[in-house]
């Protein structure tokens, strides 16, 4: 099996190493725009703080996704089908649990460099602004974390075994991309309208002597919380069980042996 993972590096090398250095790239850019910011030319612009924070956000809305996008995506499949490799794998002494199981730990091993990258990348970004020392902002940027996270997790664990069935990454990244967005809009459909009702009976029952903007904002932060704690757990559990899914239906899907 360690043969089988080294070769899933090998044949994905070229296009991590690409993405890799893309990423650098842009963590170049980003830190010759914070320098700017604090003793260049940018620095010297009204409100430079604002700027400062603007440029944080997009900064760890990019960070959060590149890494997923470059890292977190099947190139060995496809390649597998039309270079005819799976007529000599049939020849191995391995088992399609163990092909399926290869793909997997190889598709973990990305994930959680890419989730190391991503949160590390994005947290340095607000240590150069006083987002970092906002509660609420840390909560944001994992929260977000957590949810493109779970957003290629589910893709990914979707797209493995339709590539192994259709045999064309990219049409299995569309299929699985579009009915993760379908179940995506149901789940923030949810959200929104048990938002919705709390700013309802909240306004509803707020005294109208009260002034306390904090208190007020306090309140919603804390409501807010508690959904998404309770959301995170049921993310964390569909994530579980899609893998244990998808490795089942590539094991099938291996089991029919098409060529």
């Amino acid at each position: 099996m360690r043969g089988l993972i080294w070769r899933q590096w090998y044949l994905s090398k070229n296009y991590i190493l690409t993405g890799a250095a893309v990423m650098a790239g842009f963590w170049i850019i980003e830190l010759l725009v914070f320098l700017s910011l604090q003793s260049g030319n940018l620095s010297r612009m009204e409100d430079p703080d604002s700027i400062r924070e603007s440029v944080a956000f997009f900064s760890v809305l990019l960070n959060t996704v590149l890494p997923y996008g470059i890292l977190c995506s099947d190139q060995v499949t496809e390649a597998d089908y039309k270079a005819h490799w799976n007529l000599y794998s049939y020849t191995l002494p391995v088992s399609e649990k163990r092909l399926a199981a290869v793909k997997f730990i190889w598709f973990l091993i990305c994930f959680a460099v890419t989730a190391l990258l991503s949160t590390g990348s994005s947290l340095l970004v607000l240590s150069h602004t006083d987002l970092l020392e906002e509660d609420m902002s840390v909560g944001i940027v994992l929260g977000m974390q957590l949810v493109y996270a779970a957003f290629f997790w589910l893709t990914s664990c979707m797209t493995i075994p339709l590539t192994v069935r259709l045999k064309k990454a990219g049409l299995a990244v569309m299929l699985s991309m579009g009915v993760f967005i379908l179940a995506m809009g149901v789940v923030m459909s949810v959200f929104t309208a048990k938002m919705a009702q709390f700013l309802n009976d909240y306004v509803a029952n707020i005294d109208p002597a009260e002034t306390d903007g904090d208190k007020i904002v306090g309140e919603l932060i804390h409501k807010l919380t508690e959904l998404f704690s309770g959301t995170a757990v049921v993310i964390v559990l569909v994530m579980l069980i899609a893998l244990v899914l998808a490795y089942l239906a590539t094991v099938h899907a291996l089991k029919r042996r098409t060529v």
